[in-house]
């Protein structure tokens, strides 16, 4: 039955979320499909209000202070709001670019920040970060900072210590006053400032930084250290030094000069800078040294081993004289295979005399003098060919100096050795083709470094032929355009060796181009050249022989003044 007096209704413990959990009222009907909420003031004035209207108005807008509660719908924070426990989100993004989080982006994953994105590009929330943290511009803090993770910096990043265990890209500059720790890869597009130590958590090496100084080392007793100068210290002592003067020390702390060793120095060659202030080689003296010895020439032969002294350091100048204390006939000769130790005597006529001696004077090549005393030892290359030749000082000489020589022959290519067709050779200053009329030919050649290649490899450039002889040298052939039917190129290899002329064609002239290639006088078994020396004076000398050179010789000089 209906209860109109406030003071007969029944009384409920708590206002629910849903009205069917609101208990019935003690009346025969159980269903209430439509609840009322009584607002009254006794005695003046009674209201009433829908259930769903007052749970929108008043519980939908509020936010419990204690208990559980699950909250839906968009909320706005106008003001502060300060959470002292623990915040379990899995977003938060900062949509007004303003105050102290502006343009940060939090992107939460199994209720903890996975991923932390803070600058403009993230504002949106449409952009996620790719690391653990990734920085939009540069980042700055005065305490400790620390990644379990791995972060992307595009700007500068400054703090007291730094310590990240995992992989850090930093795109600007790198400044920390403290220490720096990073558990994986630290990739810096931009400077990396430091004043103190870079470390290894693996390894004891270290690179220490401080004003003026530099340490580099693999531990304490290994290092390379530079401050004022270099040092090297190896097992805790100093085995190399630069000083700030540029001085080298090896082994020891002088450093007086420019160069200061202290123990054994293993040096292949040493040149120093003579009077004239040109580099000169330096040879051991018992390599340097000359001999000057006779040696009497027994009766019998017509070839003699004379054996040197001493063995030389490199091939020797050789000076002789054939004497003869018997007034036994004259007999001309020359020498041939010079090396360290020996070289071979090689006489006209077969010696049937006893009163022969050979008198011998042996040095390296050099240029030297004493007590005002100008003295060049050489030796040059003649070839066949000629009755004269012009030799050459390497040095002028002040005034007409004194000049002995001695002949060596030298083994040489002759125009009816073996050889095949097609075959070709370079020997300094000619190269050697096998012509057509089954002899050897040649023309002149220089030789010249250029790109590598396998010998024998040929290239025309302009109006000249190169030739590799191997590797980066090249033989280099005078060409020009010729008259050449192609069809004689039967290997149709661009390259034609004729009886007189070889021929090869040049893709960059899109022609062929020949040189003449000649024959030369020749002997097979040398014989001993007569000569006179002329027209000496302070530059050269003339070497005059009795007919035409028919064989190859090394002329051994010694000059002084």
């Amino acid at each position: 039955m209906k209860n109109n007096r406030i003071s007969s209704f029944q009384k409920i413990d708590a206002l629910h979320a849903f009205p069917n959990q609101i208990p019935p009222s003690n009346t025969q009907s159980n269903q209430h499909d439509n609840f009322l909420f009584l607002v009254t003031k006794p005695n003046e004035n009674n209201s009433v209000i829908n259930f769903k209207d007052l749970k929108s108005s008043i519980v939908n807008d509020t936010v419990a202070i204690t208990g559980d509660q699950v909250i839906r719908g968009k909320k706005i924070f106008e003001d502060d709001c300060t959470f002292n426990g623990k915040l379990f989100t899995k977003e938060i993004v900062d949509t007004t670019q303003e105050g102290d989080i502006s343009g940060y982006n939090f992107i939460g994953e199994q209720i903890y920040f996975n991923k932390v994105g803070i600058g403009d590009k993230f504002s949106g929330g449409e952009v996620d970060p790719q690391a653990s943290l990734e920085v939009d511009g540069g980042i700055y803090s005065e305490g400790n900072f620390t990644s379990q993770g791995s972060g992307i910096f595009s700007g500068s990043v400054s703090s007291e210590s730094l310590t990240t265990n995992n992989q850090a890209n930093i795109g600007g500059t790198l400044t920390s006053s403290g220490d720096i720790f990073c558990g994986g890869n630290l990739s810096i597009d931009g400077d990396l400032y430091l004043s103190g130590i870079l470390k290894s958590n693996q390894h004891e090496g270290f690179i220490e930084f401080s004003s003026g100084h530099l340490r580099i080392a693999a531990d304490d007793s290994n290092y390379l250290n530079i401050n004022s100068g270099i040092d090297v210290v190896i097992s805790g002592e100093n085995k190399f030094s630069i000083s700030n003067s540029g001085n080298v020390s090896i082994n020891t702390d002088n450093n007086s000069g420019s160069l200061n060793i202290s123990g054994d120095a293993y040096i292949q060659e040493l040149y120093v800078t003579g009077e004239d202030g040109s580099y000169e080689r330096v040879v051991p003296q018992k390599y340097d040294e000359p001999v000057f010895f006779s040696e009497k020439i027994n009766a019998g032969l017509i070839s003699y081993d004379i054996d040197l002294p001493k063995t030389f350091g490199s091939i020797p100048s050789i000076q002789t004289t054939l004497l003869n204390n018997s007034a036994e006939p004259f007999i001309n000769y020359y020498i041939s295979d010079v090396t360290e130790n020996s070289f071979k005597l090689n006489l006209e006529n077969l010696i049937t005399g006893t009163g022969y001696f050979l008198q011998v004077s042996a040095s390296t090549p050099k240029i030297m003098s004493v007590h005002e005393t100008k003295m060049q030892s050489f030796s040059t290359g003649i070839h066949e060919g000629n009755v004269s030749y012009d030799i050459y000082f390497p040095e002028q000489f002040n005034k007409k100096p004194v000049v002995n020589l001695t002949l060596q022959l030298k083994q040489s290519r002759k125009p009816n050795d073996f050889g095949q067709q097609g075959d070709f050779a370079f020997e300094d200053p000619y190269q050697y083709f096998y012509s057509e009329s089954n002899e050897w030919k040649r023309v002149s050649a220089t030789i010249e470094q250029r790109t590598s290649g396998s010998a024998g490899d040929k290239e025309v450039q302009g109006n000249f032929l190169y030739i590799c002889t191997g590797e980066d040298f090249w033989s280099k052939i005078s060409v020009s355009g010729a008259d050449f039917n192609e069809s004689e190129d039967t290997d149709l290899d661009d390259f034609h060796i004729g009886e007189d002329y070889v021929y090869i064609y040049s893709n960059e002239a899109n022609e062929w181009k020949e040189a003449a290639i000649y024959t030369w006088p020749y002997e097979n078994i040398p014989t001993p050249m007569k000569y006179t020396l002329s027209n000496i004076d302070q530059q050269k000398f003339t070497l005059n022989f009795q007919e035409q050179l028919k064989s190859q010789y090394d002329v051994h000089v010694i000059a002084a003044r």
